[in-house]
């Protein structure tokens, strides 16, 4: 079935709250700093981070992180004092700032992106009337394709057996990749 109505598609994390992952085809970045800040001004509440959607192993991915994040933050143990900085280290399985922004923050250019949302479920909702504007609504770009895969895998060094061993089957590197995110702070 080919979908031609696209609505968001919000997560609760709580009574008050939800996030959402939104695909965007073909964004032009003129400056990924003024990009972002325009979405902080015009949803102050909410919690956003965009990025290259190749860096987003499906819904379930973005869902993970962002429910980590969320969680992490309720109790005080995020990664990073502000939260969009959180979900940006989790998506890079990095705990260095610098490193999570070279590795998946924003670049000048043409770009498939994914943006990220927490916060109260009418301003999500907004943030969704708003994103239509800058481009394309694609649940494509967030998706996992065999190109997709291959490259996060090899960002990553998540071996096919690695995925193989577990018992999750369809979507083993969406809880693979949440896994890593979640034991970024953790002393092995």
């Amino acid at each position: 079935m080919i979908r031609t109505e696209h609505r968001p598609r919000l997560f609760s994390l709580s009574d008050q709250v939800s996030c959402t992952a939104i695909g965007l085809i073909g964004v032009e970045i003129k400056d990924p700093k003024t990009f972002l800040r325009q979405f902080e001004e015009k949803f102050p509440t909410l919690i956003i981070q965009a990025i290259d959607a190749r860096f987003i192993a499906g819904f379930t991915h973005a869902q993970m992180i962002m429910q980590q994040s969320w969680e992490s933050s309720r109790r005080g143990l995020s990664y990073a004092r502000k939260r969009n900085l959180d979900l940006l280290l989790r998506l890079a399985l990095s705990n260095q700032i610098a490193e999570a922004l070279t590795k998946v923050g924003l670049r000048k250019g043409t770009v498939d992106l994914a943006i990220l949302a927490i916060g109260n479920p009418s301003e999500v909702k907004n943030l969704y009337e708003y994103s239509s504007k800058l481009g394309k609504i694609s649940d494509k770009v967030i998706l996992l394709s065999k190109r997709k895969d291959k490259f996060l895998r090899k960002l990553h060094d998540i071996s096919t057996k690695a995925s193989d061993s577990t018992t999750i089957g369809v979507g083993a590197l969406a809880y693979l990749l949440a896994e890593r995110a979640a034991l970024l702070g953790a002393k092995l």
